[in-house]
């Protein structure tokens, strides 16, 4: 029996508010499962920044504090973003809607739970806390956590028809 892969069944779609805010709306089998609502400026925000997870290409990830408006997520992914939950913790993958489309560089496999690979994000991509309706810091368990499941670079290259990933081994 094969595992299923419930990011391959999970879409999300955008709408814009009056008030200039984006909402993401992201359906798994026809059941919402998680609105966030991203706006330019929100002054009932309790934390204007947030500590998160940047994973680059070929990088080790890193600890950085980003502001939670829209605008600081794109420019942290380089563009569009769109959001994915792969794992059971609180946490959202941000990454570049186009990223695959634009050519960015292989980043890092999502893996099932058997370790074996499903998809492969491009570019770079944020792993976010999550509330109800926003994004949060990680607490430091959940850093701790995703910097180790991230900390190997990952090298893919195209062999026939196949990509092969391939982690990077530290010097230390």
């Amino acid at each position: 029996k094969s595992p299923v892969c419930w990011v391959c069944l999970l879409y999300s779609f955008t709408a814009i508010g009056e008030d200039n805010c984006i909402v993401l709306i992201s359906v798994l089998r026809q059941e919402v499962v998680r609105a966030l609502f991203l706006c330019k400026e929100r002054s009932f925000m309790k934390e204007k920044e947030v500590e998160v997870l940047l994973v680059q290409p070929e990088k080790y990830p890193k600890k950085v504090s980003i502001s939670r408006g829209l605008e600081s997520l794109q420019k942290m992914v380089g563009g569009y973003i769109s959001f994915t939950y792969p794992f059971k913790e609180d946490v959202g993958i941000v990454l570049n809607d186009e990223g695959k489309l634009l050519g960015l560089p292989f980043n890092r496999a999502l893996r099932d739970e058997n370790g074996d690979p499903y998809d492969i994000i491009n570019g770079d991509f944020l792993v976010v806390g999550l509330t109800d309706d926003d994004i949060s810091s990680l607490s430091p368990e959940l850093m701790d956590k995703f910097e180790r499941l991230f900390h190997k670079p990952e090298v893919v290259t195209k062999v026939g028809g196949y990509l092969m990933i391939s982690q990077i081994e530290s010097e230390n």
